[in-house]
């Protein structure tokens, strides 16, 4: 299996890559590794970690102008796209029409193999890509919906395709999950069945918006939902920051009101919520791991003290802190 990208413009060899077959041999376990280049004022970063029968990729790159690309794959495979941010497209001859994806947009595909035109919009991009075999996929794939039975019989067909014609929006909820993957730190066969887990759970979560037939309604503009983004981000990486509202909407050139309207709208929560959420997913990580306490705990996710840690940490998950890592101590 081969991928091959291209510079449009310049024709550059940007990225060949070679992989064996779906399948990792088994003392391998989880392969994680992170490949970084620079071309033309364009940084990107694009990190891959798979094993049997499932690739997840996360892409991350700065493009200060329009960027077209030619892209040539000789994979057969089913893609759970998420889209966090930046506009994108790509025209390719297995498609009826062009394939685009907007800020916080998810869809699933099928590519029998792959020769596209790809053009960035310039912004600054952020992606998830989750790659399946056919046969993996199919195994997971409910039986009895019109939906998935026809892209069932078109992975079958070999026949390239979108689930939906409509893209869907990335809730809350995936975008945690998305989280969970990226920050897993376990080890060999833990690590794998971890992420499998993960994945499952997102495409099933998928699946349920396609059911449901949650499409797209929004009324935020562009320059906002960049801000929203900009907002997520800062959240995401200062899990144990003390920012207001206030402190928020000024750092990213908003007001609360836009804030707080268009992160709900794009994200289908409030700010401090994702903020909290963020927070308690990453403690009861933390606190798993034996090395830390509960005061250090705590600090790192910013709460101010170990009552109120407390309290909020039972609220969600109906356990203390404390008996959350006690299993563990009785061995």
């Amino acid at each position: 299996m081969e991928v091959k990208i291209y510079d449009r413009n310049s024709q550059d060899l940007l990225v060949e890559k070679a992989y064996p077959s779906w399948h990792v041999p088994t003392h391998q376990g989880v392969i994680d590794q992170t490949t970084s280049w620079h071309h033309l004022g364009e940084d990107t970063s694009y990190r891959e970690i798979y094993f049997d029968g499932i690739h997840i990729g996360f892409g991350r790159a700065l493009v200060p102008h329009i960027k077209r690309f030619d892209v040539h794959s000789d994979v057969e495979t089913v893609e759970m796209h998420f889209a966090l941010q930046g506009m994108k497209s790509a025209k390719a001859d297995q498609f009826h029409k062009p394939v685009a994806f907007a800020s916080n947009q998810h869809n699933i595909l099928f590519a029998k193999g792959l020769q596209a035109d790809m053009q960035w919009e310039a912004d600054e991009f952020q992606s998830c890509e989750i790659n399946f075999s056919p046969e993996l996929f199919k195994k997971y794939l409910p039986e009895g919906n019109t939906l998935f039975d026809r892209f069932r019989n078109n992975i079958e067909k070999e026949c390239s395709q979108l689930l939906a014609q409509e893209n869907r929006l990335i809730s809350h909820q995936m975008h945690q999950l998305l989280q969970n993957i990226w920050n897993c730190d376990a080890q060999g066969i833990f690590k794998r069945l971890y992420l499998e887990h993960k994945v499952i759970e997102l495409l099933m979560l998928q699946l349920e918006q396609f059911v449901k037939g949650t499409k797209l309604a929004l009324s935020i503009k562009k320059s906002d939902a960049d801000k929203m983004h900009a907002v997520r981000d800062f959240i995401t990486s200062h899990l144990d920051a003390e920012s207001s509202l206030t402190d928020l909407a000024k750092m990213v050139g908003t007001n609360e009101y836009t804030l707080k309207k268009g992160f709900k709208e794009l994200f289908g929560t409030s700010v401090f919520a994702f903020w909290s959420d963020l927070k308690l997913q990453r403690a009861k990580e933390l606190l798993l791991d034996q090395d830390r306490t509960v005061y250090e705990v705590a600090f790192l996710t910013g709460y101010s003290s170990t009552r109120h840690f407390g309290t909020a940490f039972k609220r969600k998950f109906g356990v203390s802190p404390a008996k959350i890592r006690r299993p563990f101590q009785d061995y």
